[in-house]
């Protein structure tokens, strides 16, 4: 039996009284692991001087030569050009499945036309995706990609639904009215009148020659 006004040890040694507060105290212990759990973690310093200069050196990365920009210029200008050769290329294909649409057409021939148009449509996008990746389109190329995006969408809706259709569900009063609403609705692609290819061209040429001039 312990002796009064004594309290035993953990290690079974009798230690004087202790009072309540350091009996309730937590202990120390001698794993310096446990020992941070009690400690207070000091605040990260930050030297200024070093973001000041790491701001600097970022944007001292990012900005580019007058002939890195004059290069990069060109190369925007020339995809530019690009986007409007393969435009007119899926808008010749474009108009050439309207037409054919209007009269009954067999399975292969649908599905010719099918791969014909998504293809063309495919390299629009592809030339305009690595063009965004250098410098904002103009608006002329975003009005062209933007057509081929919807005409296609709508032909290829058509072509996939008479693949898709037997002969005596084929309406073909039906099948010309939407051809012919179609037109109606994109002119600048079925119409006679010049296309958004043709006036990128002219836009483009008059900004090289003022490119030229200012060089």
């Amino acid at each position: 039996m312990s002796e009064p006004g004594r309290v035993r040890g953990s290690e079974g040694k009798v230690k004087p009284n202790q009072s309540k507060s350091e009996m309730d105290a937590p202990k120390a212990s001698s794993n310096p692991n446990l020992q941070r759990d009690y400690t207070e973690e000091e605040p990260l310093q930050s030297n200024p001087t070093d973001i000041t200069s790491t701001l600097r050196r970022s944007s001292r990365e990012r900005q580019l030569s007058a002939k890195a920009q004059q290069n990069l210029a060109i190369e925007a200008d020339q995809l530019t050009r690009k986007i409007g050769s393969k435009y007119e290329s899926w808008r010749q294909c474009a108009s050439r499945t309207r037409k054919l649409l209007k009269v009954a057409l067999p399975m292969e021939q649908l599905q010719e036309l099918h791969s014909d148009l998504t293809n063309h449509q495919r390299q629009v996008l592809d030339t305009y995706d690595h063009l965004r990746n250098l410098n904002a389109a103009e608006r002329s190329v975003v009005a062209m990609v933007d057509n081929c995006c919807s005409i296609s969408e709508s032909l290829l809706d058509v072509l996939l639904r008479r693949r898709l259709e037997t002969r005596e569900e084929l309406d073909l009063t039906k099948e010309r009215e939407g051809t012919t609403a179609l037109k109606c609705a994109h002119p600048s692609v079925f119409g006679d009148s010049e296309t958004l290819s043709e006036k990128s061209g002219k836009s483009h040429n008059s900004s090289a020659s003022i490119a030229s001039a200012d060089s």
